[in-house]
Parts: C-alpha cells; sequence; structure tokens
C-alpha cells in the first residue's frame, strides 16, 4: 500500500487535504476522476466533489516521516461513491 494526501481546491478558493492509501497514485486519480460531481466515500469519511475545481496528489514516505500513522489515512469505498448525474431525479 502507498499514502497519499490529496488536496482539494474547491470554488470558494478553500483548499481541503483528504489522506488516502491506494495501491498507486495513478489508481487514486482514476478512482476520483469517476465521480467530478457528486460524493467521494471512504471508510472514514466523505466529500462532495460538486465544487471542486482541481485536485493534487503527494504521495507520503511513512518512514520519512513517523509521526504519521497508517491508521490516518483512509480507503476510497467505490461502492458508496455517485455522481448526482447518475442519480435517478423523480
Amino acid at each position: 500500500m502507498r499514502y497519499f494526501i490529496v488536496y482539494v481546491t474547491f470554488i470558494d478558493n478553500r483548499t481541503e487535504n483528504f489522506w488516502f492509501k491506494s495501491r498507486s497514485g495513478a489508481l487514486l486519480l482514476s478512482q476520483l476522476s469517476k465521480y467530478p460531481k457528486g460524493i467521494i466515500a471512504t471508510n472514514k469519511f466523505s466529500f462532495s466533489t460538486n465544487n471542486a475545481l482541481s485536485a493534487f496528489i503527494l504521495e507520503v514516505d511513512l518512514l520519512l516521516q513517523p509521526q504519521i500513522v497508517k491508521n490516518d489515512f483512509a480507503i476510497l469505498n467505490e461502492n458508496a461513491c455517485y455522481n448526482y448525474f447518475d442519480m435517478d431525479h423523480y
């Protein structure tokens, strides 16, 4: 497993960071890009991508950053992620 911090910048110039673990950065990026206007869900948190402008992925080496613990990172739960335009509107 590799560990990543994803920085997401939103329309209101607010930048938030989310901590993920994944097999690779390319895999994480492809998973995140499936939900450009929706909800990203993990085993620890969820957030809306509706107002997101950009995302930056930074890989973290836990050997160089001993203050960071593996348990701080979340795994993407694709079964709980969705796009707003995929939902049925009644």
